[in-house]
């Protein structure tokens, strides 16, 4: 691996949520925190943004992905829109982009792949805390494919997963939800081929569906299970509020999820990352076909989070000392060249 750019001081992030790159090489960012979608070059110097805040043609409230469609279009999620932009190539005016509204319990929305007609659709059912035998009955993430409108979803849901796990403090009658530090997540990418690759990162095991919502590949490896530390439990109650502190050291011992990230490149190699052993200071990242073979692996260091990949190189992001985002692209140096 060689490290290839870096994001300058002129470019500022609050939190990434999500990466696309475009077959020139332009680099599209959705921070939170930012109120359009923030373009760079291939060597992260920035481009002209991508609409603004507001409710209108090309604006946005709540980007939650974005994603580059063949012929180097840029599709945009708006969550609280809830609502799909679809900007031309290099011409991102209002007056050339596509809008359409989604279904209100789309929670996200992916375009599958090659077919300019179906939509991978996530909806998150609500963790419910009831009483009795109910209490604490799980959230569901269910997957389902859209139609070109985005609007009609397919009766038959074509993947239903627990949601991540969570905490839940009961407290005076209060019932609140929070996030796990050691829980299990679903990660979904699509691949550029058609279809979409989904993991639990509880472990290496992927699943492999085409763009008809049928499952295709299903492959798995062995992994080493890493215990959280007594350190790292002790650290992670300190930040929370003394109801999830209590809840999370009386669920306690945890190992850490095997499985840090999932993106997918050009090429349709599926990247997974996985945990670094204790003491370690970079991770490994590892190549599959979309049949499970494996083609190779890379190092990164530990604390780099990969979000997009080419065919070439791997994007992501890494904070400093004050907790501030940074983006980096690292060169990867096939030995095939």
């Amino acid at each position: 691996m060689q490290l290839e750019a870096v994001s300058g001081a002129d470019t500022h992030f609050g939190d990434i949520g999500s990466v696309a790159v475009g077959r020139r090489g332009t680099v599209y960012v959705a921070d939170w925190l930012q109120p359009g979608v923030l373009a760079l070059d291939s060597l992260l110097a920035p481009l002209p943004t991508i609409g603004r805040e507001g409710e209108g043609p090309g604006e946005f409230l709540l980007k939650f992905n974005i994603q580059t469609l063949p012929g180097d279009s840029l599709l945009v999620f708006d969550g609280r829109l809830q609502r799909v932009t679809v900007f031309p190539e290099e011409r991102h005016d209002s007056s050339q982009i596509q809008m359409t509204v989604v279904p209100p319990y789309v929670s996200n929305l992916w375009r599958l792949g090659v077919s300019p007609t179906k939509h991978l659709a996530l909806s998150r059912r609500a963790f419910y805390a009831g009483e009795g035998s109910e209490a604490d009955e799980e959230r569901y993430d269910v997957f389902s494919i859209l139609d070109e409108s985005a609007q009609a979803m397919e009766f038959d849901s074509i993947l239903v997963v627990p949601s991540s796990d969570a905490l839940v403090a009961r407290a005076s009658g209060l019932v609140s939800v929070g996030n796990h530090p050691y829980g299990r997540d679903n990660l979904i990418q699509v691949l550029p081929s058609g279809g979409f690759a989904y993991v639990n990162t509880g472990a290496l095991s992927v699943t492999v569906f085409d763009a008809d919502g049928n499952r295709t590949t299903s492959f798995s490896y062995p992994t080493v299970p890493i215990p959280v530390s007594s350190e790292h439990l002790s650290s992670a109650a300190q930040e929370m509020t003394p109801n999830f502190a209590k809840v999370l050291l009386e669920g306690a011992p945890y190992t850490w999820p095997p499985v840090v990230g999932l993106v997918v490149d050009d090429r349709d190699r599926i990247w997974v990352g996985l945990r670094e052993q204790p003491g370690e200071e970079d991770r490994e990242w590892a190549a599959f076909t979309r049949e499970g073979r494996h083609v190779g692996s890379v190092r990164l260091p530990s604390g780099f989070g990969v979000r997009a990949a080419t065919s070439h190189k791997l994007l992501g992001v890494v904070r400093d000392d004050l907790d501030v985002p940074q983006l980096r692209v690292y060169r990867i140096l096939w030995k095939d060249g």
